[in-house]
């Protein structure tokens, strides 16, 4: 239930905000309503960053104003130079992923203000481990792993896999099918290096709140920080050129290949003789066979219609040539006529 209440966003939480001084139709002045709110909200678009502080369960929710998000990849190599060789061999180690993320979080109300310091303020007690107790004094009992989540971009995609090959897959079903779901525990675990929030007070665009004596809520913060995934499964390719068991690595976005594929379209069939419902006994070989004999049978159709409508204009083509040359000796005649009795030399 506490997750729940985190995905929404709402304006009125902690004070009302409202619109002017005029009240609206029903005597009451008007509720601030900010149109992000929907938008980041899971009712809404649940456009929204999410951090999961896997110690404590906790989780945080940012509406996903992204001013920067960067993926890092290196790969690493043991170079080893040889005597009387020009380029030195080279032995793979690792490749590595880093991400850096900055993202801004503007307050709409008093009220979301200081919810954005609150939720600020939990973000850095994140970066911290879980201690307990050992003879009376305080051991680390669990390291401050976080899993983030920004989106489809950045999450856990150990359960995003290709579909078997005996699966038909089509285009705009690959596509259709393709989303994320706004869920904190779906983000992918790595620990968070460095967080750089800046207040703004010196943004004079932006400003603070004045609440009482003594006490300012910033408009506008921004937050900066460096994410180093650790992968929860193993990454690379296998002897028969699938990629970690056919996961979908790192987006989750599955290509159609029609090489790969069993099926084509509705009702065709594949290189093992086997239908659309995955049968490959004697009836489905004769309805392959039959598949094939109407198949030919409309080929043939189509040839000896083609073929009629060649015959035809070649025919047609023929009469006109000959119409053409019987009138042009025609011509010849009326112009060099032949007396009765004379024979040409």
């Amino acid at each position: 239930m506490s997750d729940e209440y985190d995905k929404l966003f709402q304006q009125d939480y902690y004070k009302t905000t409202t619109m002017g001084d005029k009240p609206n139709r029903t005597g009451l002045a008007s509720t601030a309503v900010d149109p992000t709110d929907s938008y980041a909200s899971d009712t809404g678009l649940a456009m929204a960053i999410s951090f999961y502080h896997v110690p404590s369960g906790k989780s945080i929710y940012f509406k996903a104003f992204i001013t920067a998000f960067n993926e890092t990849y290196n790969s690493e190599w043991a170079s080893e130079a040889v005597y009387g060789r020009g380029d030195p061999i080279y032995m793979f180690k690792n490749t590595s992923r880093a991400i850096s993320l900055a993202f801004k979080v503007p307050a709409f109300s008093e009220s979301e203000a200081f919810e954005n310091l609150g939720k600020a303020q939990q973000l850095v007690q994140f970066l911290y481990p879980n201690y307990e107790n050992v003879n009376e004094a305080q051991t680390i009992s669990q390291s401050p792993l976080v899993r983030l989540k920004v989106m489809n971009l950045l999450a856990d995609v150990s359960e995003k896999k290709k579909a078997p090959t005996d699966t038909p897959r089509f285009p705009e079903m690959i596509y259709d099918e393709y989303g994320s779901a706004n869920d904190a525990t779906k983000g992918l675990l790595g620990a968070i290096t460095n967080v750089t929030i800046e207040h703004g007070l010196g943004n004079q665009d932006s400003g603070v709140i004045e609440k009482q004596a003594n006490t300012i809520l910033p408009k506008l913060l921004e937050i900066n920080l460096q994410f180093n995934p650790i992968h929860e499964h193993p990454l690379g390719w296998d002897s028969n050129n699938n990629f970690s068991d056919g996961l979908l690595f790192p987006y989750g976005v599955e290509l159609y290949k029609p090489e790969s594929a069993k099926f084509t379209k509705k009702g065709a069939w594949d290189d093992e003789g086997k239908s659309d419902t995955g049968t490959s006994d004697d009836s489905s070989s004769q309805q392959k066979e039959n598949s094939i004999a109407r198949h030919v049978g409309a080929l043939m159709k189509a040839g000896s219609v083609h073929t009629g409508r060649l015959l035809k204009a070649g025919a047609q083509a023929t009469g006109i040539a000959a119409r053409a040359v019987f009138s042009g000796e025609s011509r010849e005649e009326q112009e060099d006529p032949l007396e009765p009795g004379e024979h040409e030399a």
